[in-house]
């Protein structure tokens, strides 16, 4: 009984912080799938032995209200910034600052709408989504026009 507690806490305890909204890993299918779905995708550049990156990806990805928006309106692609694609290291070039973890915002057609550095906390991190959501949908207005 008591090894069965223990496994299914160490089982809930290594579930990744996201249950709705995968990270991919290569830039070319977040790229497919955002194309696919008409979404903007998310870069997040983090570093294994990085505390601002790790906290992020605990305390503010997995909160219900980042992750409905994630994975409902967001394509997201996960990155080593030690070792960064060189198809998004462009990205994170445009970001201004250089605390981890970096966090860039592009449209399917690869232009950089906006990134962060740093920690966000979950109501900063929320107010970014809905910012460059907001944003997508002013450009495709007057892409209509």
């Amino acid at each position: 009984m008591i090894a069965s507690i223990l496994l299914a806490t160490a089982l809930a305890l290594q579930s990744p912080p996201s249950k709705n909204a995968p990270w991919l890993s290569k830039y070319a299918d977040a790229v497919q799938a955002a194309q696919k779905e008409g979404r903007i995708i998310v870069i997040r550049g983090t570093r294994t032995a990085c505390s601002n990156c790790q906290a992020l990806e605990k305390e503010v990805i997995p909160a219900p209200e980042i992750d409905k928006l994630l994975s409902s309106k967001f394509t997201c692609l996960k990155i080593d910034i030690d070792n960064p694609p060189s198809d998004v290291a462009p990205f994170l070039d445009q970001i201004k600052g250089n605390t981890l973890p970096f966090v860039a915002y592009v449209t399917p057609e690869g232009k950089f709408i906006n990134g962060t550095s740093g920690y966000r906390s979950l109501s900063a991190f929320k107010k970014d989504l809905e910012d460059v959501l907001g944003k997508r949908q002013i450009t495709t207005r007057l892409h209509r026009a």
